[in-house]
């Protein structure tokens, strides 16, 4: 019997949020990885902190992200870069999504250094499965986030539910 495979596209319809009637206290159940809003206070002292912290770790919290995140907050990156004399060398970042809200790039920015600490290739520590990796690094942020009187609590339970 001969079959045959066919590739092609389908008209499909997308539609933003903002273009429906869904109300806010739905948000988490309709759209678990959405953007947190927030200001913290204090936010500039915060973030300087936070990158400072990245230096000691020999991570760089990078202006702009390589490429487009979409829907993802932030990313820890490994990669290879010349250095100033020409050779190469290995290098370790922090994308962040520049539609992050201040308190989700806080939060975000937690959450990679925990990634980076915790898994990144000189941690030795590579016997865990992606989901208990995210859970340790979330769960991290949630921790530190609350120290500081950060609320983040909406948005990572139910990140650490899943």
């Amino acid at each position: 019997m001969k079959t045959k495979d066919h590739i092609g596209y389908v008209a499909g319809y997308v539609f933003d949020l903002s273009q429906t009637n869904a109300k806010a206290e739905n948000l988490p159940s309709i759209f678990p990885n959405r953007w947190m809003d927030g200001k913290v206070e204090n936010y500039d002292e915060m973030f300087q902190s936070l990158k400072e912290l990245g230096r000691k770790m020999d991570v760089e919290i990078l202006d702009k992200p390589f490429q487009e995140l979409g829907t993802a907050k932030g990313s820890y990156v490994e990669y290879q870069a010349l250095n100033s004399r020409g050779e190469m060398e290995n290098r370790k970042a922090i994308e962040l999504n520049p539609r992050n809200s201040e308190l989700h790039n806080v939060k975000t920015v937690i959450h990679e250094l925990a990634h980076a600490k915790l898994h990144g290739t000189e941690s030795g520590n590579h016997d865990r499965t992606h989901p208990e990796k995210e859970f340790q690094a979330e769960m991290t942020a949630y921790t530190v986030c609350s120290h500081f009187n950060l609320d983040i609590s909406d948005y990572s339970l139910h990140y650490l539910h899943h």
